[in-house]
């Protein structure tokens, strides 16, 4: 299992290796050896003046004033020489032809880099997967302007990446295959995008996309329904319907599996790939009903009592080791992620998880490192940022007998001895995992959140219950040198309960 001590979280380890850029010669654009070679469709271009001619060359382009445009093809080779990535770039209106002929298309979702379709084959219905479709576009040249939440090809790529790595780890979405497209958003799509805004949002108009638009289209198993839908509407079937809806809530065993669902895969993830999600809000967490109980040893390590099934998705800044030398991560140079307020407490709440994980990414390593390669460290305590979210938010929404329930008699909070010990075992928890806490924060990973609930983490929270203050030594320390800064001390307040 990976662990990262304190020295490590303070000075962070310096990955230099930059994966996410592949510069190709001149001439047709090549992939890996398997891979066909194609032309280039952006030609490369040059610029000369008057002053630039000889009389007797005027054919001839100096070569000290001469400079190539740079072509955005060179940037998607990022993605088109993964070997999961089609090597074609196609264009979108004719792929888009050929997926109606074969499926019927369905908005699900959408976030805010990416629309979430699912893919119901017409001779089969019973057969269908989810698709994921970014509009991506290079860091520099033509198509670099900021514009409809794009995602930076080299972005992208590390989420590709990082798909094929996290697949094999139970709590990951299982990833297919992935395209690359080129062309404007089609009618068809844009007619989806339309009627999925007028049934979510209060703003259904169309977005428009540059005729050379670049596209990503990936490929996964359906990972169930996300937990921001089953929380307002519930499931398809009608069950897990909360307050907001018909007057029905989680119960407190469902809390209980899905945060501890979420924790696991978390810790999984750490212990495997040293991976970060930085993104966990209610709509990249996906819940399905199995069959039989889902708390079997073999498959959890903490004990489970409904048939909920807990699967993270979108990795798109999340952060991952394929190896010793390989790091993948978003570049977060999307200001606007840090820059946003939520209307209400739970968003509010996420806008500001976003500007706290930054400050424990971004503070303290040097100033001298770019800050695109700070995001490349492990910092696993940002994982415990979101699991207070996360816990704090399903809490909000578990069914419980208030005094009024009960006919103004005393307060009776759950059903059961069994209920009212997870509760109270949650309700503690969560003020361990908030930021700011008069106990300063006790966990530094997903993993130690597992290891105290399973009895073993090295110093557990007992210790400070009991005031053994030695016990905790430098972990109490080093919490204390991460929340003096003021910036995070800024953004902790606002999460105080």
């Amino acid at each position: 299992m990976i662990l990262v001590s304190n020295e490590q979280l303070i000075k962070r380890r310096n990955y230099l290796t930059d994966y996410s850029v592949v510069q190709t010669p001149g001439g047709p654009l090549t992939s890996n050896p398997t891979h066909r070679q194609r032309e280039n469709p952006i030609q490369t271009t040059q610029v000369q003046t008057r002053n630039d001619i000889s009389p007797d060359q005027s054919n001839v382009v100096n070569p000290d004033v001469a400079r190539p445009e740079f072509n955005p093809f060179d940037e998607i080779t990022a993605l088109t020489s993964l070997e999961c990535v089609d090597p074609e770039i196609k264009d979108f209106d004719q792929h888009c032809a050929l997926l109606q002929s074969y499926f019927k298309v369905t908005k699900v979702a959408q976030g805010s880099f990416a629309g979430v379709y699912r893919m119901e084959l017409i001779t089969s219905p019973s057969l269908y997967t989810v698709w994921k479709l970014i509009p991506i576009k290079p860091k520099k040249g033509r198509g670099s302007r900021s514009r409809n939440n794009q995602t930076l090809i080299q972005d992208a790529a590390a989420e590709v990446k990082a798909l094929a790595v996290m697949q094999q780890i139970p709590g990951f979405v299982d990833f297919r295959s992935a395209q690359v497209l080129q062309g404007p958003l089609p009618a068809f799509f844009d007619k989806l995008d339309y009627d999925w805004y007028c049934d979510h949002s209060d703003d259904a108009s169309s977005i428009s996309y540059n005729p050379n638009q670049l596209w990503l289209l990936i490929e996964m198993s359906d990972a169930g329904s996300d937990l921001e839908t089953v929380l307002e509407k519930g499931f398809p079937d009608g069950s897990l319907l909360n307050k907001r809806d018909q007057g029905q809530r989680l119960t407190i065993k469902q809390t209980w599996d899905i945060f501890w669902g979420v924790t696991e895969a978390l810790a999984r993830g750490e212990a495997t790939a040293q991976f970060e999600h930085r993104d966990l809000h209610p709509g990249n967490i996906c819940i399905t009903s199995s069959k039989t109980l889902s708390g079997g040893a073999d498959q959890h390590e903490i004990e489970r009592f409904t048939n909920l099934q807990i699967t993270l998705i979108d990795y798109t800044l999340s952060r991952a080791a394929v190896n010793e030398t390989e790091v993948l991560a978003n570049s977060m140079q999307d200001r606007a992620l840090f820059e946003q307020y939520g209307e209400n407490r739970a968003d509010a709440r996420q806008f500001d998880i976003y500007r706290i994980m930054r400050t424990f990414v971004v503070w303290p390593t040097a100033m001298t490192q770019q800050v695109e390669e700070k995001w490349k460290q492990f910092v696993p305590v940002t994982n415990v940022c979101w699991l207070y979210h996360i816990l704090l938010l399903l809490l909000e929404e578990t069914e419980y007998y208030t005094p009024e329930s009960q006919g103004g008699g005393e307060e009776k909070a759950f059903k059961d001895k069994k209920e009212r010990k997870l509760a109270k075992a949650l309700a503690e928890l969560v003020l361990h995992l908030i930021p700011g806490h008069r106990h300063v924060w006790q966990y530094l990973s997903a993993t130690e959140v597992v290891d105290d609930q399973m009895g073993r983490l090295e110093t557990p929270l007992a210790a400070v219950k009991e005031g053994d203050s030695e016990a905790m030594g430098r972990r109490r320390k080093h919490r204390a040198e991460l929340i003096e800064h003021e910036a995070l001390m800024k953004d902790i307040r606002r999460l105080q309960l």
